[in-house]
C-alpha cells in the first residue's frame, strides 16, 4: 500500500512539472485523431489521385466559431512561451522574431499571404455562401452581396498581420493550465484542417515511384523546398516558431528542423 501511494505520489509530481510536455502529448494523438475524421468523413474523391477537402455544413460552422478564437490563442500561446524564454534566459536572451534573416521573413510573408487563403477557402467562404446569395437576392448590387466575404477576408488578413506582430514583439503572460489547453486546442484543430487540405491538394507535385530511388529524391527537391518554405511552415508558423525559440541550443534546433522536414515529406509522399 504505501508503495502505491508513493508511487501515486511521484505520478503527480511528474504531472505537474512537466504539463506542458504532456499537453503536446495529448494534443498529438488529438491532431491525429481530427486528421483521421476528415479524410474519412469529409474528403469528396474526383480523380484517382487528386481530392478535394469538403467540410459539411455542420463541421464547417464549427471551425468558423473556433477561427474567431485563433487571434486570442495565437497571442496567448506566444505569450506563455515568451515567459517561459524569459524564466529560463534569466532575462539575458533576446526573443528572436521572424524578421531576424531573409528566409524567415519571407516565410513570415507567405504565412500573411496563404494562412488568410487557406481559411477563407475551406472555411469562411462555405459558411458565408448562402449568406451571400440571400444578399444577391435583395440587390441588384454585385459588389454589396460580396460584402460579407471582403470584411471577412480583411479580418482574416488584420489578425495575420496582429500575429506576425506578436511573434516579433509578444508580451509575457504567466501560463494558466486550462487557458493554455484551450489555446493549443484551438491551434491544433485549425491546423488539422489546413494541414489536411495542404495534404490533398499537394500530394501529386511529389508523388513518388516504388522503389524509390535517389533520382527520384533529387527530382522533387526543388518542388519540396519551395512547398516547405512558401506553404508548410507558413501554415504552422506559430507552432513552429514557439517549439523553435524552445530549442535552447544548436543541436536541438536541427533536431527539430530535421523532424519537420520529415514530417512534411511524410506527410506529401504517403
Amino acid at each position: 500500500m504505501t508503495t502505491q501511494i508513493s508511487a501515486g505520489l511521484g505520478l503527480v509530481s511528474v504531472f505537474r512539472g512537466n504539463k506542458n510536455a504532456l499537453l503536446l502529448i495529448a494534443f498529438s494523438f488529438y491532431y491525429r485523431w481530427v486528421e483521421q475524421i476528415l479524410l474519412n468523413t469529409s474528403v469528396l474523391t474526383r480523380q484517382y489521385i487528386h481530392k478535394d477537402l469538403i467540410l459539411p455544413d455542420r463541421l464547417a460552422f464549427f471551425a468558423f466559431s473556433v477561427l474567431c478564437l485563433e487571434s486570442w490563442s495565437s497571442k496567448y500561446l506566444i505569450g506563455i512561451e515568451h515567459f517561459r524564454f524569459i524564466q529560463q534566459s534569466h532575462k539575458q536572451a533576446t526573443w528572436p522574431a521572424p524578421t531576424q534573416n531573409y528566409y524567415t521573413a519571407f516565410v513570415g510573408l507567405c504565412s500573411l499571404l496563404f494562412r488568410p487563403f487557406f481559411r477563407m477557402t475551406l472555411i469562411v467562404i462555405p459558411v458565408l455562401t448562402p449568406f451571400t446569395d440571400y444578399l444577391k437576392d435583395l440587390t441588384s448590387v454585385h459588389w454589396l452581396s460580396k460584402a460579407p466575404l471582403w470584411i471577412a477576408g480583411t479580418w482574416l488578413l488584420w489578425s495575420e498581420l496582429k500575429v506576425l506582430y506578436f511573434l516579433s514583439k509578444p508580451a509575457s503572460q504567466p501560463p494558466r493550465f486550462l487557458k493554455e489547453a484551450l489555446a493549443r486546442w484551438v491551434l491544433m484543430t485549425l491546423l488539422a484542417l489546413c494541414m489536411v487540405a495542404f495534404k490533398l491538394g499537394f500530394r501529386s507535385f511529389f508523388w513518388l515511384p516504388n522503389p524509390i530511388t535517389l533520382q527520384s529524391l533529387l527530382s522533387i527537391l526543388f518542388p519540396f523546398g519551395l512547398f516547405f518554405t512558401m506553404f508548410f511552415l507558413p501554415l504552422r508558423i506559430v507552432e513552429f516558431w514557439v517549439d523553435w525559440v524552445d530549442c535552447r541550443t544548436l543541436s536541438r534546433k536541427i533536431l527539430y528542423v530535421a523532424s519537420v522536414i520529415w514530417l512534411m515529406f511524410t506527410m506529401v509522399t504517403h
